[in-house]
């Protein structure tokens, strides 16, 4: 350390810095010695500190020390938080599937906006690539004439179609036309959820960036008639992730990004319930557009569209109608334009009972009978029956 200070103290000289030098004579002889100003150890601390500093700065630009990013990269990827960050890893491969629905009635125009009244909005996640997404009912089924509008991920709105629907399980299908291919989920084992498993429930609710709770699952099978509800046959799954009136429709995924269940809907704070994704895989592949293996309907050449969605006459729908008695069949609750079955006269409302004088239960035994060019439809409207002609083309 003397060396370094007196090799300061000669360059500080050098450079005029020691002005103020005293110089006296030793009591013992005739020595002389520099007597050193108390500003003296700062002037060497600076010069110190402008030495280091020029050393690395010079380093950093001729690259001869680098910095030492690699290592705070390193301590980075060890840290608790990229550790476990694992609720961040699902929502990063899911949320592109996640889509915002929107019901508009362009019979009713919100002043404040001038555009079709929104009459319900909710949550969907996309089943296929080519734009089939899965929600649940009571987000779409509506008002017969409403327009229903998709927000995908990227922002892009696409209009939709309701393919399908089961009010019993409050499932729907719609179809929109990307013209592209979508990100789309695929679906969990049915029987492969356990109480105590990490769960994610998405939504994008009021079209708003994605909506992420997440929790854990305390039943796998809470049945319906302990909730109250109307559907006592099905049974739930009970969760602590928050699921609200926005992520309703949205997926319930797991560890994997794989979809366990539907959101669907909230008791109290800290107890939600979902659709088990078996029912969905039984309702998609039943229904009027089959899945095959790996989420994939089958070819639109294995069945003849007509143009409706319907819902099967149970107890419940019969209720929701009002009707004095009841009966068997689908109601149709919305016909598509320039369908078959609209230009055939069938309309929002009819219930199907028979086709070709055989009665029916669900949509499929509709399609089963779908031969020839034409079929005869016994149909009720407003309380009247009626028979009507079918031209499949």
């Amino acid at each position: 350390m003397q060396k370094v200070a007196r090799w300061a103290i000669r360059n500080c000289k050098k450079l005029g810095l020691l002005t103020n030098v005293v110089r006296c004579n030793s009591i013992s002889g005739s020595k002389k010695i520099d007597i050193i100003p108390k500003s003296i150890p700062f002037l060497i601390l600076t010069t110190l500190i402008g030495i280091l500093l020029g050393r690395r700065l010079y380093a950093d630009d001729t690259g001869l020390f680098p910095l030492n990013v690699p290592r705070i990269k390193a301590i980075e990827k060890d840290s608790l938080r990229y550790k476990f960050n694992f609720i961040g890893s699902v929502v990063q491969k899911c949320a592109p599937a996640v889509v915002y629905i929107e019901i508009q009635d362009p019979r009713r125009i919100d002043p404040e906006t001038n555009e079709p009244m929104i009459i319900s909005n909710g949550s969907g996640f996309i089943v296929r690539d080519d734009g089939w997404i899965l929600t649940n009912a009571h987000v779409v089924i509506s008002k017969p004439h409403a327009i229903i509008a998709v927000k995908m991920h990227d922002g892009s709105v696409l209009h939709a179609v309701v393919e399908d629907a089961d009010m019993n399980i409050d499932l729907a299908l719609l179809k929109v036309n990307a013209r592209r291919k979508l990100p789309a989920l695929n679906f969990a084992v049915s029987d492969d959820v356990s109480v105590g498993e990490w769960v994610v429930a998405l939504g994008s609710p009021l079209s708003l960036s994605h909506s992420v709770t997440a929790g854990i699952i305390s039943s796998t099978n809470r049945p319906a008639n302990e909730l109250g509800l109307r559907n006592h046959s099905m049974e739930y799954i009970q969760t602590d992730a928050s699921i609200t009136f926005g992520n309703s429709g949205g997926p319930l995924v797991n560890l994997d990004g794989n979809v366990i269940g539907i959101n669907n809907l909230r008791i109290t704070a800290g107890i939600s319930f979902a659709i088990p994704i078996a029912y969905a895989k039984k309702f998609l592949r039943n229904g009027r557009h089959p899945l095959g293996d790996h989420n994939k309907p089958k070819s639109a050449h294995d069945t003849k569209q007509l143009g409706i969605a319907t819902v099967q006459m149970t107890d419940i729908v019969i209720e929701e109608l009002q009707l004095k008695e009841s009966m068997s069949g689908v109601f149709v609750w919305k016909v598509i334009l320039d369908s078959p079955a609209s230009r055939s006269g069938l309309k929002a409302g009819d219930i199907i009972t028979h086709v070709n004088g055989i009665t029916i239960n669900q949509i499929t035994d509709i399609y089963k009978r779908l031969k020839g060019s034409s079929v005869k439809l016994d149909i009720v409207r407003g309380g009247e029956k009626k028979e009507i002609e079918l031209k499949l083309q």
